[in-house]
C-alpha cells in the first residue's frame, strides 16, 4: 500500500489534469493506493469531477496563509494510512506504469527516493526537492516540513532535503520519472525568498550546531470535506 499526497491552491487545471491521468489507473492498482488531497484555502470550491474507483481524502486549510505548502504537506501526513508516501507538487503528475513502479519497488526504510523528471514537452529536468518517496516514521522522526517558513515563498524544501541528506541514504531513481507541467503553476502571491532564505540559513546553522528542533506542526484550521472508499 502506499499514501500520494498532493496540496494545490488556486490550481485547478492541474488538478483537474491529476484526476484525468488517476482516471487511466488500473484497478487492481488503484487498491494499493490511498490519494489525499488537501486544499489549502483556495479562492474557491474545487470541482472534483470523480466518477472512478478510488481511495481518496480531501481536506480543506479553513485560515487563508500565504505559502502555506509546508503546513498543507504535514497535514496529508499526518493523516497518511501507509508507512510509505510519496509526494510531490500539483503540477508533478506521476503516471500509470510509474506509480505500478513505485508499488513494486524494494524499499529500505533509511533510504528516501528521488525522481527525474520530464516537461509536458518532453524535455528533461532536474529531481525536484518536494518529490519523494519516504517511509511516515522517517518523515516524523525528521520533524516534518518547518512550518516557520509559511507565509513567505520557498526554501522549506530545501531545508528538509537537508535534513534528509544528514541522516538517510538518498537514491534518485532515474526508472520513474514524473511529468512536470510547468505552465499550469501560477499564483498572485508575493514570491520574493529574501525572509525565507535568511531563515534557512539561519536553521542551516541549527543543523550544524545540533541544535535544530522543528517547533508545533500544524498551526491552522482544517475541515475534512470528503472521503471516498471505492476502490477497496
Amino acid at each position: 500500500m502506499l499514501t500520494i499526497i498532493y496540496s494545490y491552491y488556486n490550481s485547478s487545471k492541474a488538478l483537474g489534469i491529476q484526476i484525468d491521468n488517476w482516471s487511466q489507473y488500473p484497478i487492481e492498482l488503484m487498491k494499493e493506493l490511498h490519494f489525499i488531497l488537501i486544499d489549502d484555502c483556495s479562492d474557491s470550491k474545487a470541482d472534483l469531477k470523480i466518477n472512478f474507483p478510488i481511495n481518496l481524502t480531501l481536506m480543506k486549510v479553513t485560515d487563508d496563509i500565504p505559502w502555506n505548502q509546508p503546513g498543507a504537506k504535514n497535514l496529508g501526513f499526518k493523516f497518511a494510512k501507509t508507512d510509505w508516501v510519496f509526494t510531490s507538487d500539483i503540477d508533478h503528475v506521476i503516471q500509470p506504469e510509474m506509480c505500478g513502479k513505485l508499488i513494486e519497488l524494494k524499499k529500505d526504510k533509511k533510504t528516501v527516493y528521488y525522481f527525474s523528471r520530464l516537461t509536458d514537452k518532453g524535455e528533461s529536468r532536474d529531481p525536484h526537492p518536494n518529490s519523494f518517496l519516504i517511509h511516515k516514521d522517517v518523515f516524523w522522526e525528521l520533524g516534518g516540513y518547518d512550518e516557520d517558513f509559511c507565509g513567505h515563498y520557498g526554501y522549506d524544501d530545501i531545508l528538509l532535503r537537508t535534513m534528509i541528506q544528514s541522516c538517510c541514504k538518498t537514491e534518485n531513481l532515474n526508472s520513474i520519472n514524473l511529468i512536470n507541467y510547468p505552465s499550469l503553476y501560477s499564483s498572485d502571491l508575493d514570491r520574493s525568498r529574501r525572509k525565507n532564505k535568511r531563515l534557512l540559513k539561519r536553521k542551516k546553522k541549527q543543523l550544524q550546531k545540533g541544535k535544530y528542533q522543528n517547533k508545533r506542526i500544524l498551526r491552522f484550521n482544517w475541515e475534512l470535506i470528503k472521503n471516498l472508499n471505492t476502490a477497496s
